[in-house]
């Protein structure tokens, strides 16, 4: 089974980019252009095991998206991969996973799925 990951980015070629880097990786990236269309597929019952975050979006930007999330048990435990070009801007409060600059070092990226992808499954294997 392929891991889903799902990558909420408003910049159509680098959220596409990203899919591709996954796909190649082995993982389903699942597109999402704004928060609140990341937050109508998770809460519709759509599957991911990671979330790959942008901060700032139109619509609905990261931090609400998060605060969101965080507030649905249902969707808390999902881990998040927060993914910003904002310098000084704190993202305390975010409960991130792994912070990464952009530009993003994608073969890190890459690792930090690997493992967060690892963990979950040997979790589910207890």
């Amino acid at each position: 089974m392929r891991h889903r990951i799902l990558v909420v980015e408003d910049h159509r070629s680098t959220r596409e980019g990203i899919i591709e880097v996954l796909d190649k990786a082995g993982f389903l990236g699942i597109p999402a252009a704004t928060g609140a269309k990341a937050l109508e597929y998770l809460k519709s019952g759509g599957a991911t095991h990671a979330i790959l975050l942008d901060l700032m979006m139109p619509e609905l930007n990261g931090w609400t998206f998060r605060r969101a999330q965080l507030k649905d048990p249902w969707l808390a435990e999902i881990p998040v991969i927060v993914i910003t070009g904002l310098e000084g801007r704190p993202l305390e409060g975010l409960e991130a996973t792994a912070v990464f600059k952009k530009p993003v070092d994608l073969g890190k990226l890459v690792l930090t799925i690997r493992e967060i992808c690892e963990r979950l499954d040997s979790v589910d294997a207890h």
